[in-house]
């Protein structure tokens, strides 16, 4: 099956798991689909679009485990001016979509009173394009540490990973994955 088919085929099997994943799987177990956009912009770079799809299947009411694939939107924008008699400006615009690295997440998270822990493993497998960025070209992974404590009306948040890769996230957006030693 190409490439066209089988990115055909997870799309509409996204769109047939998310209508008939309406139930709450937070006390129990079943599979889910869960898809976000994030879009950002960089004035010197452009704009840049993440959809991130993945099926997962939550064991219990504690763990969880899901794999899925980003697809990138990216824009970018290169402004030229030459200098001379009528000083004329030459933008370029770039537009290239592409599949980022295939993952699975092992998800755990657990509530003691107003404590909650959160935490997250995920494998990478590079099947992304390197050329656009969006790959490393090698296998990575990331373990990501939360703590939560509510406090009356405001939350305290503690949160740290460690890896061999920082990709973007919700709170952090890029539209490039690195590899190297991180935390």
């Amino acid at each position: 099956m190409g490439l066209r088919r089988t990115l055909m085929f997870l799309a509409v099997l996204s769109v047939a798991v998310a209508a008939f994943g309406q139930r709450d799987f937070s006390t129990s177990s079943g599979f889910y689909e869960a898809t976000s956009l994030t879009t950002g912009h960089d004035t010197s770079a452009g704009w840049s679009s993440e959809m991130n799809s993945a099926l997962g299947y939550d064991i219990n009411s504690h763990f969880a485990v899901e794999a899925g694939a980003p697809f990138w939107l990216v824009t970018t924008t290169q402004s030229t001016t030459t200098s001379g008699g009528s000083g004329t400006a030459t933008v370029n615009t770039t537009h290239s979509n592409s599949l980022g690295d295939a993952f699975v997440r092992l998800k755990a998270k657990g509530n003691v009173d107003q404590l909650s822990y959160s935490t997250g493993l995920t494998l990478t497998a590079p099947t992304g394009d390197t050329s656009a960025g969006v790959s490393t070209g090698r296998a990575t992974f990331n373990w990501n540490n939360r703590l939560e404590r509510e406090l009356g009306h405001f939350t305290l948040i503690g949160e740290g990973s460690f890896g061999n890769s920082l990709t973007s996230t919700n709170r952090n957006r890029r539209d490039y994955t690195t590899l190297g030693a991180v935390s």
